[in-house]
């Protein structure tokens, strides 16, 4: 008697990088969100920034989008079982300065970590699930 056994490698395959891509994606937007969408920053409580655009923000409820350049320099990179992300913030803003925070002749401007942010809104393992099913 032959026992045929029928295998399932390549639908979980198929389903493993679909579920992969989407969480991916997620992240990718969550990043996205954290960027624009106003919060509060620790280390910005008695802050004034003067934007290029005229907007003077006070304090430290808010967003990081300032000119632009590092929500539209971000870049998903999907290739089959790796993703990143990354921002060059368009070769006009320090993105690394921005993320760590840097000093001036005056004072010090504390970094805005969106990522650790986005990690935190977005449950990764329970989307790849959700997204496997």
């Amino acid at each position: 008697m032959v026992l045929r056994v029928k295998s399932y490698k390549t639908q979980v395959l198929k389903r493993s990088r679909k579920a992969f891509a989407e969480t991916a994606i997620a992240l990718n937007q969550a990043n996205q969100e954290v960027i624009s969408q106003p919060q509060y920053w620790p280390g910005f409580e008695n802050s004034v920034t003067y934007r290029q655009n005229g907007e003077v923000v006070r304090g430290a409820f808010r967003d990081i989008f300032d000119l632009g350049n590092i929500a539209t320099s971000q870049t998903l990179n999907l290739d089959t079982g790796k993703a990143s992300i990354t921002w060059d913030g368009n070769s006009e803003t320090p993105v690394l300065a921005v993320f760590y925070g840097f000093r001036t002749s005056e004072t010090y401007v504390p970094g805005r970590n969106w990522i650790e942010r986005a990690l935190e809104s977005v449950d990764l393992a329970q989307m790849f699930s959700d997204s496997f099913r």
